[in-house]
């Protein structure tokens, strides 16, 4: 008698399933790096322009009126210690900071 040494479609069918499932996995963690990316960016944007803020805060003794104050190369004051950004970060999501000059609070 003679054996066959092919793969049976049972044994291929299994295969392409898990082939299938994997696939899935690995595109949707792909699909959320670019959001988590986005929020990771955010979040780092957020504390460089808030750091930044305090520190013209620290020397000014007031809050900057806008958000490009901080990136200002002259300023007649002698207190001013800056620039304290070299430029404002863009935000990820595309959108704009939205600052409030009362209380120094950036929020995306």
């Amino acid at each position: 008698m003679r054996k066959n040494r092919g793969f049976t479609l049972i044994e291929m069918m299994i295969v392409i399933l898990v082939i299938a499932v994997l696939a899935t996995i690995v595109g949707v963690a792909v699909r959320n790096a670019g959001e988590r990316s986005k929020q990771a960016a955010l979040t780092a944007h957020l504390t460089t322009l808030n750091n930044a803020i305090q520190l013209y805060n620290n020397d000014m003794g007031s809050f900057p009126s806008d958000l490009t104050a901080l990136t200002s190369t002259t300023n007649s004051d002698p207190n001013y210690n800056g620039p304290y950004l070299r430029s404002v970060p863009a935000h990820p999501y595309g959108g704009s900071w939205s600052y409030d000059s009362s209380t120094g609070v950036v929020t995306p």
